[in-house]
């Protein structure tokens, strides 16, 4: 005899009998109920399918009543954790009473009247507490099933094997394979422990270690399956940690998940999701495209879900061969579809336009050219394509192109200037393969020929620049130096993806080395000077830039040590910074070294075991990551070996200049300090600023008594300067305090 089920979570739930719809034809017949309460051995299914009929039909006071008779008659006999089962599905099929907290105590109570030990159970669960008492209930079912050989599982100390259950101590003692001889507190036990049944897989390794570890090995794809009835569905990745942790060595999980995958997708009662953030799950009977499934999707109106249907009958069936009621359904679910996305959403009405034109004529919606039509309106297209994801995107220019080539290839050139970079590249890919490079490169040219040609068009030139000094849009330097100008505006109208490509590309070694390598000597020597003076890169990323630039060049460093070098040799120290700041840095590579690149490692691994790397755009981000991950590792090296630190102790104060303090004063009455330290140094409401700010170099050399003009946010002002004086305690204190970095 079987419970109901217990719960539903992650870990198998105590009983999993699966659950059945009553038969509302059915008719009561309460003599014959009273007649089986009195049956031995009591037939429990018979009598849970008659409450549940009294449910399913309203008839409360009736089920209600009977389901106490269930119970006391259930606890007689001893069966006090299917009773409290019983007692739980009574809960969740009277949904809609919300009042019963205090009645479900009670009949706990009733129902363990006769067993003086574990009554006890009851002050543990929650019922005089904020726990529901649907959890209450659940954590009841937990501490019955407590017994000892009973098996169960804890998130920290995972599997465990129940030793003994002391009611006068209120605990309860388990060997788990993390600890033996645990304790566990009645309340603690029951909230956090999971029990499991015969068919778990981990009470299967722990009956035959030996027989799973050969089904690992011989039939990892029944592994998978075992996995999920026992944790129910997953993604991917979870699958890797639950196993790995148990049972499948990592070193050998991507050789286990490729065998099983290669089998599972034979299996018709897996469901493999298309995205790995999906869950991986079993099915209870095979898919099947009947009258059943085309009476569901009449009556599906979420429009996501809809497509995504129709999209897998696709896929799965050849839907001309479907009858003629079929194609009805599709037709006017699909116009559905386009209804609801009209004017609302252009990426799901795309959608739902190729999905119709894939589909037989008498599957079509009758207004599907028309709709069709209007995509050929370049605001449309645009709205539509930066909402289509990468693969859609690529499938909808090329549907339009197939269905009109002028029109669409026209439209495409048009909207080159002004594409956001992700569809640009899909867009030129598509021209090119089309047999419209010449045209593709004459639009590509006109939107390069305004000076203030987007960052997005100019990072798709980045990315191809080969192609682009093909093309006759200049040499590499002239671009490269055209795209610093352009971050250095940084247009609204750009991306954030089309500004973190193209600064990506300063970044990139290999990119730097082409267009370094293009130039001449003292085109180098100029572009460095362009990168140390733009205001394009923060700090960091101008002196990352620039170590790229000298490791490629060592001959670069001398132009920088021409360019700082100070007319007074009394200053001519090298380059400093700040104790603090320097602190700083070194915690940050600590950080890059020994947390984000061992994880970066970790995420290689997941990412690789997902198999086809050619199509795994995580393993492609993760290899990206590690990239950027070792390069700023590099860069943070080389910047710690470049720059040393000070307290600015001995530093020359006679004149404004590193280590000094100097205020100014303006020709509308304010004054101001400025606090001049090293490179790394900045606090804006200290008045800390760095050497290498166009502030500091102004001043630098200056005494009181001098005239200048200073830079501001309205341009250069005329000051004078006041006072020059060594660095006050409160700055010296913050340059040899302790920086924290984040997280």
């Amino acid at each position: 005899m079987r419970a109901p089920p217990l719960y539903k979570g992650t870990v198998c739930p105590l009983y999993s009998r699966p659950m059945t719809e009553p038969d509302i034809a059915h008719q009561w017949n309460e003599a014959d109920f009273l007649a089986m309460l009195e049956q031995e051995p009591l037939p429990y299914e018979r009598l849970e399918q008659e409450l549940r009929h009294l449910y399913a039909t309203g008839n409360l006071e009736a089920a209600d009543s009977s389901s106490e008779l269930l119970q006391e008659a259930l606890a007689a006999r001893g069966d006090l954790l299917v009773a409290v089962a019983w007692l739980a599905e009574r809960l969740a099929l009277r949904k809609d009473d919300k009042g019963l907290k205090e009645a479900c105590r009670k009949q706990a109570e009733a129902i363990l009247a006769g067993d003086r030990d574990r009554r006890v159970f009851l002050e543990h669960v929650g019922f005089d507490q904020k726990a529901s008492v649907a959890e209450s209930l659940r954590r009841l079912q937990v501490l019955l099933a407590l017994q000892p050989g009973a098996l169960c599982f804890d998130k920290t100390w995972g599997f465990g094997v129940v030793d003994r259950v002391d009611t006068f101590y209120k605990k309860v003692t388990i060997d788990f394979t993390r600890k033996r001889g645990h304790e566990m507190a009645f309340g603690y036990a029951g909230e956090t422990l999971q029990i499991l049944d015969d068919e778990h897989i981990l009470a299967r390794k722990h009956r035959d270690p030996q027989a799973i570890a050969e089904m690992v090995k011989g039939d990892p794809a029944e592994i998978v399956r075992l996995t999920l009835r026992s944790y129910g569905p997953m993604p991917i990745a979870r699958l890797q940690e639950t196993l790995t942790a148990d049972l499948v060595p990592e070193a050998e999980w991507k050789k286990f998940w490729d065998a099983a995958r290669k089998e599972l997708k034979k299996d018709p009662l897996v469901e493999i999701p298309a995205k790995r953030t999906l869950p991986l799950r079993l099915l209870e009977s095979a898919h099947a495209y009947d009258a059943d499934w085309f009476a569901a999707l009449g009556k599906e109106r979420n429009i996501n879900e809809l497509l995504r249907a129709i999209r897998t009958l696709q896929q799965d069936e050849d839907v001309a061969t479907l009858d003629a009621e079929a194609h009805a359904v599709l037709a006017e679910r699909l116009a559905f579809a386009m209804l609801g996305a009209q004017g609302v959403d252009p990426a799901q009405l795309a959608s739902a336009i190729m999905l119709a034109m894939a589909l037989p004529e008498t599957a079509r919606p009758e207004d599907l050219d028309s709709r069709l039509e209007a995509f050929f309106d370049d605001r449309l297209f645009a709205d539509c394509a930066v909402q289509l994801s990468a693969r859609d995107l690529r499938a909808f220019i090329a549907f339009l192109l197939e269905r009109d080539a002028e029109r669409a290839g026209t439209m495409y050139e048009r909207l080159i200037p002004v594409l956001p970079v992700q569809v640009l590249s899909e867009i030129m890919s598509a021209l090119v393969g089309a047999g419209r490079e010449s045209s593709a490169a004459e639009a590509l040219r006109r939107g390069m020929n305004d000076p203030m040609a987007s960052i997005d068009l100019l990072a798709w030139v980045a990315v191809n620049l080969e192609q682009a000094v093909a093309w006759g849009l200049g040499t590499q330097g002239q671009l490269a130096n055209r795209m610093v100008k352009a971050m250095e505006i940084d247009a609204e109208g750009s991306t954030a993806r089309g500004r973190n490509q193209l600064r990506g590309q300063f970044e990139n070694p290999d990119w730097l080395q082409k267009v370094l390598g293009s130039m001449r000597d003292m085109q180098r020597r100029e572009f460095l000077g362009r990168i140390r003076e733009s205001s394009a890169f923060e700090e960091m990323d101008r002196r990352s830039v620039m170590g790229q630039m000298i490791k490629l060049f060592p001959e670069l460093e001398q132009e920088l040590a021409v360019a700082a070098e100070p007319e007074d040799g009394a200053r001519a120290r090298g380059p400093v910074t700040s104790e603090r700041s320097y602190r700083e840095r070194q915690l940050q590579l600590e950080r890059i070294t020994k947390v984000e690149i061992p994880q970066n490692s970790k995420e290689i691994a997941v990412a690789r075991s997902y198999g086809d790397l050619r199509e795994n755009a995580e393993f492609k981000a993760a290899k990206e990551m590690q990239g950027i991950l070792l390069r700023r590792e590099g860069e943070l090296q080389q910047m710690l070996a470049r720059v040393r630190p000070t307290d600015f102790n001995d530093f020359v104060t006679e004149a404004a200049g590193i280590g000094t303090g100097v205020q100014v004063a303006y020709a509308d009455g304010r004054e101001e300090w400025f606090y001049i330290l090293g490179e790394w140094d900045r606090d804006e409401a200290l008045g800390i600023i760095s050497c290498e700010t166009q502030m500091a170099k102004t001043l630098d050399g200056h005494k009181p008594g001098d005239e200048l003009m200073v830079p501001s946010e309205e341009g250069e002002i005329a000051c004078v300067v006041r006072q020059v004086v060594p660095l006050p305690e409160p700055i010296r204190a913050w340059a040899v305090a302790v920086a924290e970095v984040e997280a």
